[in-house]
Formats: C-alpha cells, sequence, structure tokens
C-alpha cells in the first residue's frame, strides 16, 4: 500500500469522540455485529456451530444480502467464526438449554468479506416508517396486536434496517387514515412521516382471504416511488415480516455493491494549492471527494467520520486542503455511484457543481465527486 494511503481504521481515533445529529432520512444502526443464537450447552463443540450460526446472522445484516451465507467463499469465514470473535457470552442453564450472546469483531468481518470479494453495508441506513392499511384492522400502528407488530420489528433487525411505526391514533386524530392509502394520498403520508424524521415510506394495503393473506406494497423516497409489489404468505405476521425484508433488499442494493463490482479507480494529478497537506501521486487509486466549506477540525472530522462509515469505502485518504475546501482520495467498491448513493444519506452534505468542477480538473478524468457542507 502506498505510503499516501490512510487505511479507513486508521482516521477513527481522530473521530472517536465526535458527536453529531444524524440526517432525518438515516439512523445509525448499532450492533451490526452482534447476535443470539440458542445453544444446548456450553461445551466447545456446542459452541463452535452456534458461534458459525451467529456469524451468518451478522453477516446477512451487515451485507443486506439474505443469501450471503451461500455465496462463494463465505463458508470459509464461517470456518473462521471463532477467530472473528471480539466477545461473547451465555445466558441460561445447560440443564435447559442456553443463550449465547455474542460480538465480532467489525474491522476483522468487514476484511473477510472484502477478501471474499463482498461488499459490506455501512451502518448509516434509511429509516423507514410503513404506512399499512389493514383490511379487518384498519391503519397499522405501534399498538397493532403483538404478532404483526413483533414480526416485522423481528425482520428490521435481523437486516439492521431502522423501522418508525406511527403511533397510535393517528386515524383518529384524523391526521392520516386507511383512505389516504387507498387513494394514494402520499403528500399526506410524506408530510406525517416527516414529523417523525423520516421521509422513506412503506406504504400497502393487506388482507386475508380463504386462510392466505395479501398485500400491495410501494416504497417511497422523499415523494420518488423506489419499488411497487405484491406479496402473499399464509399468516399476516409472515406477510408483514417479508414486505420489511423485501424492503432490505431494495435498499441493500442501493447502498452496497453487488456482484461483479469492482473497485472504482481515479489517478490524480495536479499541484498543491494554498495549505496543502501533500500532493497529489498518479499511482495512488481512488475517486476524488471534494467537501468545500469545511470550516476546521470539527467539520474535517464530521466529514471523515462520514465517509469513513461507509461500507463499500476501503480506505480513504485526505489529498488536499485548499482554503475552506478539503479533497479525499477514496477507493470503493461498486463504483463512484454508489458512493454518491450512501454520501447522499447525509443531509448536510450537498452535490455541489463548483466542488465537483474542481475535483474534475484535479482528478485527470478519473472518478470525481464534490459536495457542500452545509449548517
Amino acid at each position: 500500500m502506498p505510503s499516501s494511503m490512510m487505511p479507513v481504521f486508521r482516521l477513527l481515533p481522530l473521530v472517536v469522540c465526535l458527536l453529531f445529529a444524524l440526517p432525518a432520512a438515516a439512523v445509525e444502526v448499532a450492533d451490526l455485529y452482534g447476535a443470539e443464537v440458542e445453544a444446548a450447552d456450553q461445551s466447545e463443540q456446542t459452541r463452535e456451530g452456534a458461534l458459525r450460526q451467529a456469524l451468518g446472522l451478522v453477516l446477512v445484516r451487515v451485507t443486506g444480502d439474505r443469501a450471503v451465507t451461500e455465496r462463494s467463499g463465505v463458508a470459509g469465514i464461517l470456518e473462521q467464526a471463532d477467530d472473528l470473535v471480539q466477545q461473547y457470552g451465555y445466558q441460561g442453564s445447560d440443564a435447559s438449554g442456553v443463550t449465547l450472546r455474542v460480538s465480532f469483531e467489525p474491522t476483522a468481518v468487514n476484511a473477510a468479506l472484502r477478501d471474499a470479494g463482498i461488499a459490506v453495508w455501512g451502518r448509516e441506513r434509511p429509516a423507514t416508517m410503513p404506512w399499512v392499511a389493514m383490511a379487518a384492522d384498519g391503519l397499522l400502528t405501534e399498538s397493532t396486536p403483538a404478532d404483526g407488530i413483533e414480526a416485522m420489528r423481528e425482520a428490521a433487525r435481523a437486516r439492521g434496517l431502522p423501522l418508525q411505526l406511527p403511533r397510535a391514533g393517528e386515524a383518529e386524530r384524523g391526521r392520516v387514515t386507511p383512505a389516504d392509502i387507498a387513494s394514494g394520498n402520499d403528500a399526506r403520508l410524506m408530510s406525517v412521516a416527516r414529523g417523525y424524521g423520516t421521509a422513506n415510506l412503506l406504504v400497502g394495503r393487506i388482507g386475508s382471504e380463504g386462510g392466505s393473506w395479501g398485500g400491495r406494497w410501494r416504497l417511497l423516497s422523499d415523494g420518488t416511488e423506489l419499488a411497487s409489489w405484491q406479496g402473499a404468505a399464509d399468516s399476516r405476521p409472515a406477510l408483514l415480516a417479508e414486505a420489511l425484508h423485501r424492503v432490505a433488499d431494495i435498499y441493500a442494493r442501493t447502498y452496497a455493491a453487488r456482484d461483479g463490482a469492482t473497485s472504482t479507480t481515479a489517478s490524480g494529478g495536479g499541484s498543491g494549492g494554498t495549505g496543502a497537506v501533500g500532493a497529489f501521486d498518479p499511482g495512488d487509486d481512488g475517486v476524488l471527494v471534494a467537501i468545500s466549506n469545511v470550516a476546521g477540525a470539527s467539520d474535517y472530522n464530521r466529514v471523515a467520520a462520514h465517509l469513513a462509515d461507509i461500507g463499500v469505502v476501503e480506505w480513504l485518504s485526505p489529498a488536499l486542503v485548499r482554503e475552506d475546501m478539503v479533497l479525499f482520495r477514496v477507493k470503493v467498491t461498486g463504483g463512484s455511484g454508489v458512493l454518491d448513493r450512501n454520501i447522499d444519506l447525509a443531509d448536510w452534505l450537498r452535490r455541489d457543481r463548483d466542488a465537483t468542477r474542481q475535483a474534475e480538473g484535479l482528478s485527470r478524468g478519473g472518478a470525481a465527486l464534490g459536495y457542500r457542507l452545509s449548517r
């Protein structure tokens, strides 16, 4: 690795103490690398199998891929489960079976996945509000009978998907009713959702007939329809859970690179400007990312933390400082497009033409992105 490349993990000490509010459209998901599984006892042989099972659950959450354990190279990762453990413990007694609680080391897990050519979905993920009209029970809210709500919550936990349920009484107060969902009154749904701090909606109508359940679903982001589909299941909980899994699948395709993706590279070139901390080396690979309106160390740390936490970022390195602009060289799996979509999750970073032009001018025709930090 060239000396000017700074691995992502070396940036973390710069930002470990930094606290800042996440954008309304995204939430930082905690404990992506932890899992609980049932085990017959605490023996070493049983523990090895339980650790592999727990790691499989974590890999699904971290990659956004429900079938990740079937992919090439993943069997070898599961065999390394014991080496990837950060800490573990048991709850219960051997007589009645135990629960193994385990946390895996994030850096090691991410490295193993990238070695296998599998991209990681970062911790900052879109928060989603379900607006669901149930034929017999009205609007789905946090007080809906436990079977349906718990199925959605469990699916969200399994996929690392932030879920914002409507509070009880929305229909009674006339803010949102099943009629708004049936008529496609997206403006009303979006307006109320923004009061909860999200602009991502799962809109559905579900009902049962002859013992089976069916539903029509739409996924919206800031008023734009991302996908629509129909679903069927044997029960309401299964139907609701599958809808959440489908949402996670769609987001993962948007924010994590997929099969066949390669690392995007762009050579840097040009001379240092005012306040330059390093010149570009044409041998260094990466997408050149320019951020303007950076006022000092606090702004720099905030931006560096956001970039470092994006799952498709393999490494990043500060390349140049010019007055109030910082340029980072970022190596990313999946191309500059997937990097742009992840950066855009932060509503305090706005695409900026001037910053983009400056990055393009220094990238010698390589991949370049530009943003302005807003306050």
